[in-house]
């Protein structure tokens, strides 16, 4: 059996884990709050795989919410150069590219985007050049996951008639969420980026000619 990676212990856990417990607090949850709010040790490894479960859960639901709020930025920050020219840091990463394949990109074919981006980012990551990426994606997920666990706790203290301190608190943590998000969206991309332009040469040769090969 395979050990818990980062993203899966930050980006899956820690949101569930936080659901589960801001529940037993909102609302009355009868025999099943020993789960939800944990006493002993068999009860908390009962919480951690619950909350594991949870977790995904909300990042499915996370999945929807971010497609919905980067169509508002026009795609993602690594879809940038393309669908957002005028952002700083654009020129510059598609710039990367454009080094890392050798040609110049015209146009805003998104697919293209996608794939050339994607290569250099499988060459980043097998030269185990990833390891802020990993620190990056996993906090984003984190961050998508708690954004998700705050609007459904929401529901519950609506449904529960809690005073409006409660609704100002969740308010508050959706939004700065929300902007956490959004900013381990732009570290990723930059960090990314960045990878591609400091690889080696030789890694950047042989990574174009296998895909000229396949």
């Amino acid at each position: 059996m395979r050990s818990v990676d980062f993203y899966e212990f930050v980006g899956i856990v820690i949101p569930g884990a936080v659901l589960l417990a801001a529940t037993g607090y909102l609302i009355e949850a009868g025999s099943a709050e020993s789960f939800l709010l944990p006493t002993g040790v068999g009860n908390a490894i009962a919480y951690l795989v619950l909350a594991y479960v949870v977790g995904h859960l909300l990042q499915a639901l996370g999945n929807w919410f971010e497609s919905s709020y980067w169509k508002v930025w026009k795609g993602m920050p690594t879809e940038w150069p393309v669908t957002r020219p005028e952002y700083p840091d654009a020129p510059d990463w598609k710039k990367a590219i454009e080094l890392y394949f050798g040609e110049a990109l015209e146009g805003k074919d998104i697919k293209k985007w996608h794939r050339l981006v994607g290569q250099a980012r499988s060459t980043v990551y097998a030269t185990k050049r990833a390891t802020r990426l990993h620190i990056f994606n996993g906090n984003y997920g984190m961050f998508r996951g708690l954004i998700v666990a705050e609007l459904l706790l929401m529901t519950f203290a609506w449904q529960s008639h809690h005073d409006l301190i409660v609704y100002g608190v969740l308010v508050s943590a959706t939004i700065l969420s929300t902007f956490r998000m959004h900013r381990f969206a732009i570290s990723y991309a930059r960090e990314l980026f960045d990878n591609i332009t400091e690889l080696p040469i030789k890694d950047r040769i042989r990574n174009i000619q296998e895909e000229r090969n396949a």
